[in-house]
């Protein structure tokens, strides 16, 4: 399984079920990801011996690997210039500011945002991508491993280098599976590129994006559910008392709990939102949401946000935990996170997949439009689907008097929305009924390919070759390019240094 690590923990279950049935799993890393990303990783391998890790071959150094990301970023902004993501401003901007400079300029972004040229354009990267080599370092990992099938996730990170292990893969004849990490990586991340022999997805919603957006034939897409919130649904939550004394919560008052997301970039942080939503709550007039506790979630990625603010600063009752964020990974951080939200009156959120859980778990799920973030809320493809799907998963207000309006019923004991999170849960989450998990929906899916006939290896044809010999001056050419940007930018940034110390 060709992985970028810090997602593996999206896949345990998956591990251990193939592990469970006695399958051998090699686990190749791009990246070292967190401390206790790599301690979690050690103690699975530790109870699993039949899973084994290591690092995949990088990609520095490498003959036409930088040129190949260059071309792959272009593609990744052709994406986002079409009329499917006219109104989302921030993806669109993401995809130009990692495009390369040439096409990032206005004159070639006027051009590109014609359909037409577009399409031209697209096509003729296509065939660049296909001509450009499959990485013979990559082949030969691959080839140690004597894998019967190749598993790649999440793939559609933008830039990403895993297209070149897809493409070694299907070079040497292996069967090959795309395993979609999430619930936005289809339709806010880059193109599936190379098709797999099989695509998994959670629901018919993905399946749809798989085929409609990415142009993954219909037949290849399996439809397992969300095998990574398997847990949510046997867990067993420990006593409210421990639970409030951990963390600091006074055990006889209800509480809200907020979990912060991985926003867009937008004028002020989320948690300076935050704390101006505590104060609001405060001061809204409802005597219960002015005496309940409130506890903060930090996203684990933006728990940079949580340091510069201290808690004095925060009304009492308030607790934020942990502190600078932390992954549920082992035991005791699920404990923590699954105790946190099944012990709350109510969670809210901008848009984060632990919305999801908490809906999971039985929670009313709340969430307010902020302006704010509108890039991250109803500018996307994927926010919707919690708003709209068998009615919406997410109470949703439309200003923040309505959303106190809410949060106070729920502290009264409303459980708003009881059968719709169910529906919504069917379909979005266990398509196959709630009583069964998606672990063993997906090993099943993985067993029944690798079981398969072998697709042959595809290799370049005579016209990818003759248009290898065409871009190899423009290989070298590109190499050269970022030579010289990257000593410009080196002799800027000593000017500037030389011009600090001068003032200084």
């Amino acid at each position: 399984m060709q992985n970028i690590r810090g997602y593996y923990r999206v896949f345990e279950p998956l591990l251990r079920g193939l592990a469970e049935r006695g399958h051998e799993v090699s686990l190749a890393y791009d990246e070292h990801g967190t401390a206790d990303e790599r301690r979690w990783l050690d103690d699975m391998t530790r109870e699993c011996p039949s899973i084994t890790f290591g690092p995949a071959p990088h990609r520095h150094g490498v003959r036409w690997a930088g040129f190949g990301h260059r071309v792959r970023r272009a593609a990744d902004l052709l994406r986002f210039l079409g009329p499917e993501f006219a109104h989302c401003t921030d993806l669109r901007n993401r995809a130009i500011a990692r495009a390369p400079r040439l096409m990032a300029r206005p004159v070639p972004l006027w051009f590109l945002k014609r359909q037409r040229g577009r399409a031209v354009l697209a096509s003729v990267l296509k065939r660049v991508e296909r001509a450009i080599p499959s990485r013979a370092d990559v082949e030969a990992f691959i080839t140690a491993h004597h894998p019967d099938i190749v598993l790649v996730t999440p793939l559609l990170k933008l830039g990403s280098i895993q297209p070149d292990y897809l493409k070694g893969a299907q070079a040497l004849g292996c069967r090959t599976m795309l395993c979609v990490a999430s619930w936005d990586n289809l339709s806010s991340k880059a193109l599936i590129r190379f098709p797999p022999d099989a695509v998994t997805v959670w629901n018919e919603i993905q399946k749809r994006e798989a085929v409609d957006l990415h142009g993954v034939p219909s037949q290849r897409v399996v439809v397992t559910g969300a095998q990574n919130f398997d847990a949510w649904f046997v867990w067993k939550p420990r006593l409210r008392e421990e639970f409030c004394g951990r963390v600091g919560l006074d055990p006889k008052k209800p509480y809200v709990m907020y979990v912060c997301s991985a926003l867009f970039a937008a004028s002020i942080s989320e948690a300076e939102f935050v704390t101006a939503w505590i104060r609001r709550l405060r001061n809204s007039g409802h005597p219960k949401l002015a005496e309940a506790s409130i506890l903060v979630r930090p996203h684990p990625k933006r728990g940079g946000d949580w340091k510069r603010d201290s808690a004095e600063t925060l009304p009492p009752g308030v607790v934020v935990w942990p502190r600078t964020g932390a992954m549920p990974i082992g035991g005791e951080a699920k404990a923590d996170y699954y105790d946190s939200m099944y012990h709350s009156a109510a969670v809210v959120g901008l848009n984060t997949t632990a919305l999801i859980e908490a809906g999971i778990v039985g929670r009313p799920v709340h969430t307010l439009l902020a302006p704010e973030f509108s890039g991250s809320q109803n500018e996307t493809l994927h926010f919707p689907y919690l708003t709209e799907i068998e009615g919406g998963l997410l109470r949703v207000a439309a200003d923040f008097d309505e959303h106190a309006r809410q949060l106070a019923e729920a502290l009264d004991g409303v459980n708003w929305g009881e059968d719709q999170r169910r529906r919504f849960l069917e379909v979005f989450v266990r398509p196959h009924g709630l009583d069964v998990p998606s672990t063993s929906v997906f090993v099943n899916a993985i067993e029944s390919l690798a079981k398969g006939e072998r697709p042959k290896p595809v290799r370049p044809s005579t016209a990818d070759r003759f248009l290898r010999l065409g871009l190899y001056p423009a290989h070298a050419a590109g190499k050269i390019l970022v030579r010289i940007m990257l000593a410009r930018r080196a002799a800027r940034q000593r000017r500037q240094n030389a011009s600090r110390r001068g003032n200084g």
